[in-house]
């Protein structure tokens, strides 16, 4: 979705393509939702005994999580979407959105981060599960706060509610 140029100037978008915007950060909203209750719901299961099944199982859920979180980064990145619609036609909102994004930056950081830890654990090793479930219920959690910040963010930019319920 490009936005029109007359003169230099940036004019916002069109109703239609604010119509698509917002239903591709609903979409990603979704995706990273779902990427997010599955790797919750991963984290739940046993891991005592079974430490290689309950890491592929993590890793492959953190896969997806990770794989939506650079999704839904791409899109702004990319100067597509609400996001950049706000910045074009609301710039008093410019400081806010680089610190939403500077900060998803830096989950998306710990995810990866995290990702790597995982994949070096070997069978036989000790590992303190219960830790490593709260650091990765921490992040969704801090994710699941940013998601609702930027929710928060376009609506009082575009009077648009995007959420997507738990």
């Amino acid at each position: 979705m490009d936005i029109a140029s007359k003169n230099g100037s940036r004019l916002g978008m069109t109703e239609r393509q604010r119509h698509l915007a917002v239903d591709d950060t609903r979409t990603q909203h979704v995706r990273l939702s779902f990427a997010m209750h599955r790797l919750e719901s991963c984290l739940g299961h046993a891991a005592p005994g079974r430490l290689d099944a309950w890491c592929e199982e993590v890793l492959t859920s953190l896969d997806l999580f990770i794989s939506a979180m650079r999704e839904s980064q791409e899109g702004v990145v990319n100067h597509q979407g609400l996001i950049e619609d706000i910045k074009t036609n609301s710039p008093r909102f410019l400081h806010r959105i680089e610190e939403l994004a500077n900060q998803f930056r830096g989950l998306l950081e710990q995810s990866v981060s995290l990702q790597k830890e995982i994949s070096q654990i070997k069978s036989g090793s000790h590992t303190d599960f219960a830790d490593l479930r709260q650091r990765l219920g921490w992040l969704l959690t801090a994710v699941k706060h940013q998601q609702a910040k930027e929710v928060d963010l376009v609506f009082e930019a575009l009077n648009i509610d995007i959420g997507v319920g738990d």
